[in-house]
């Protein structure tokens, strides 16, 4: 029986690398074919809904609705590099996206830089799905209030207190 996820590269000794722009011909191919996409994130843009060396799966779009809090795979218009972010904001076919540990800045892009939506993400071989589902929405809300990163420290820093006390 054959498994319906798809398999990372490897080769041997190890998985293979691509840079950006080697990772987004291949995506937009394979996407462009129907398939999933599946990779090892690199980088801390989306932390903490995905960290580095996440596994994470993007599906093609589809009929898929591009909606705010969906993380979605794209071209970066300017760049040509494969970029994963959260869209916090839709205006007509412009999209704003930006990563969830990134406090202040956003891009702009045309919905048809948009390739394919995350799917799934993986981490130590379990799957995650906080910041996936229609929390997704709130995330992009805070984030495009430049208000998540700061939540997201101080709740990390009351967290421990509050365990204390409990215990």
């Amino acid at each position: 029986m054959q498994s319906s996820k798809p398999a990372l590269f490897i080769r041997s000794g190890g998985e293979r690398g691509f840079s950006a722009r080697e990772i987004a011909e291949l995506a937009r191919t394979i996407l462009g074919r129907g398939a999933a996409f599946r990779f090892r994130a690199v980088g801390r843009s989306m932390s903490p809904f995905i960290r580095d060396g996440d596994v994470l799966t993007i599906q093609p779009l589809r009929r898929r609705r591009l909606r705010r809090g969906l993380v979605v795979a794209f071209i970066h218009p300017a760049t040509g590099n494969f970029v994963v972010h959260r869209i916090i904001r839709r205006r007509n076919d412009r999209l704003s996206v930006q990563g969830d540990n990134i406090p202040s800045e956003f891009d702009e892009i045309p919905e048809e830089a948009v390739i394919g939506f995350l799917a799934r993400v993986e981490r130590d071989g379990k799957m995650r799905r906080l910041g996936l589902g229609s929390e997704g929405w709130l995330i992009a809300g805070l984030t495009r209030q430049g208000l998540f990163k700061p939540l997201r420290a101080a709740v990390s820093r009351i967290t421990p207190q509050l365990l204390k006390r409990i215990a």
